[in-house]
């Protein structure tokens, strides 16, 4: 099994070398490193280079876009200028109306954090029928667990177990992802594994979402040119 962390937070050259080391050496096989639209271009400019170092340690990447914006009419932009240039783009949940309108657009990839800065989970049974139904992912981040403290981890906690029922009852797919910005904030499989069973996940869910959905985004989107309707791809002849 592989295992995959989808939100690594880029920020620079040496930066995203130490954050690929650390998740190599703690058996994470594939990271995307994720970078907003005002920085995305620019990082693209030290991939060769990282390709170069990662040859050596054995860890795939690769960069995806976070967009953060208040505004549906611009996120519906964004994703439409990006998406054939871009593989995995996500979304910063926490508004109500973006949370909605990244969930009703097959454009993208992940809503990410529909619970940020909120008071209560972002999703309702219309948003996790609109998940599954687009099948776009949601994210928890392992991050916002560990770098809050007393009520409002608990809080945070609480919207996990709540998007968690959401999921088991309208199976959209879930991804766990660590949300580092520094090595210091890299946590392994083990990690994953202790700190969501004590919440309430089961191993299988947890595999899953980092995993096996992780795995199927990859997939899916390496075969989205390719794609006329979802589940329908245009096939070379010559194979």
């Amino acid at each position: 099994m592989k295992y995959y962390d989808f939100n690594l937070k880029g920020s620079n050259y040496q930066n995203d070398l130490k954050l690929l080391n650390e998740a190599n050496n703690l058996n994470w096989d594939y990271v995307k490193i994720m970078y907003s639209q005002e920085e995305y271009t620019n990082a693209l400019k030290n991939e060769n280079i990282l390709r170069d170092e990662t040859e050596k340690l054995g860890i795939n990447f690769d960069y995806g876009l976070e967009i953060n914006t208040n505004n549906p009419e611009e996120l519906r932009k964004l994703t439409r200028k990006n998406r054939s240039k871009i593989k995995y783009i996500s979304c910063l949940g926490g508004n109500l109306k973006i949370n909605r309108a990244a969930l009703e657009n097959r454009q993208i990839d992940t809503l990410s954090r529909p619970y940020y800065h909120r008071r209560d989970s972002g999703m309702n049974h219309v948003l996790a029928k609109l998940a599954r139904d687009n099948n776009v992912c949601v994210e928890l981040s392992l991050k916002d667990i560990l770098t809050n403290h007393l009520s409002y981890r608990a809080k945070v906690i609480s919207y996990f177990k709540e998007i968690l029922l959401f999921q088991r009852k309208y199976k959209f797919p879930l991804i766990l992802t660590s949300g580092a910005t520094n090595f210091y904030d890299t946590k392994s499989v083990k990690d994953f594994l202790s700190i969501f069973n004590s919440i309430g996940f089961t191993n299988e869910e947890i595999n899953n979402a980092i995993s096996t959905v992780p795995s199927n985004i990859i997939d899916f989107n390496n075969n989205r040119e390719n794609m006329v309707i979802e589940g329908v791809c245009i096939v070379d002849d010559d194979l």
